[in-house]
């Protein structure tokens, strides 16, 4: 890769378009999770009950829980009146006033449906789903969950994802390798262009991302269970861990690149925005911030020397990159 090429991928200009365009699904997810936090942030002068009348009139729809559950239940909980235990408790009676009333093979359909946006509270309802562990030898059942268990532990082992891209969530890249795990190709899984994804011949690449996947439809109702009871928690390490070491790493290419701007600043006729935004985001950081930002502006104005016809020409433009750089940091502090 070229010196055009890196800085092109600082920019983040040139990226392929379905990088650009992610997975609408997960945008959507996200808007209503923020589209959330700023009702409640509007509304929070109200009464505590009287806001979460509110927001579940108008936000806690069931599109917001099934699109991004985790935030769905996280707020409501926090929102409820009567605190988590009670928001929990409300939900459950819901649920079984639902499963109320049908037959069996209702039950196990209507809880496949629900079973991957149920909170972890949620899972032994599905237990009660009827016939949904009748016929089956429980003892087997107990050494076939063992068994996959201690499979999806070691094959978790030797996972590496920390090349994931870390603009996306990694309760998103959960979600991609459950899918995986729900569809029994775990073992294949492996990081492409920053998403999880799994060998396909039949595109360009050899690889098809597990967000443009559908959720595996054959999977039955015991296994979802075992899957998000006993893998998930396998996987979320797995996952947080790769997480760890690409935000790692991205601060490192980060910091690696501020000093480089950094120790470039002395360019006769380098735009001042540049330089207040280099020396703001590197030595806001430091303790000795502030003394080292007036040293380096005095490096870039001798730098400048040559341009100074007098010395009262080069005092007002040291004066004036001061200044400058004063108005600049008031404004990061006002505005972020």
């Amino acid at each position: 890769m070229n010196s055009y090429d890196k800085l092109k991928n600082i920019a983040g200009v040139g990226k392929p378009e379905e990088d650009l365009s992610r997975n609408a699904d997960e945008l959507y997810a996200v808007s209503l999770d923020n589209k959330s936090q700023k009702f409640i942030e509007d509304n929070s002068n109200l009464d505590p009950k009287e806001l979460y009348t509110l927001w579940n009139l108008n936000i806690g729809t069931e599109d917001f829980k099934n699109s991004n559950p985790t935030a769905y239940h996280a707020q409501r909980e926090a929102l409820h009146p009567s605190g988590q235990a009670a928001a929990r408790e409300e939900y459950l009676g819901s649920l079984r006033e639902e499963l109320s009333g049908l037959s069996f093979s209702s039950k196990e359909t209507l809880l496949r449906n629900k079973a991957r946006q149920l909170p972890p509270y949620a899972w032994p309802l599905l237990d009660h789903a009827g016939n949904l562990q009748q016929r089956e030898d429980s003892k087997l059942i107990d050494r076939n969950n063992q068994l996959n268990y201690f499979t999806h532990e070691s094959i978790f082992a030797e996972k590496d994802f920390k090349d994931v891209d870390t603009d996306v969530s990694y309760e998103t890249h959960l979600k991609d390798l459950m899918n995986a795990v729900d569809a029994g190709l775990a073992e294949v899984v492996t990081v492409k262009d920053g998403r999880l994804s799994v060998p396909n011949t039949q595109l360009e690449g050899g690889y098809q991302p597990l967000y443009t996947m559908s959720s595996s439809p054959d999977i039955s109702l015991s296994q979802l269970k075992m899957n998000r009871e006993y893998i998930q928690p396998l996987a979320r390490r797995s996952i947080e861990n790769g997480y760890e070491q690409a935000l790692e790493t991205k601060k490192k290419t980060e910091s690696d690149t501020l000093n480089l701007l950094y120790n470039n600043l002395e360019g006769a006729y380098l735009p001042e925005d540049f330089i207040y935004s280099t020396i703001i985001d590197r030595d806001s950081e430091l303790e000795n911030g502030a003394e080292l930002s007036i040293r380096r502006l005095g490096d870039v104005l001798s730098n400048r020397t040559p341009r100074y016809s007098s010395f009262t020409e080069m005092t007002a433009d040291y004066k004036k990159l001061v200044l400058g750089l004063k108005d600049r940091t008031q404004r990061r502090l006002d505005h972020g």
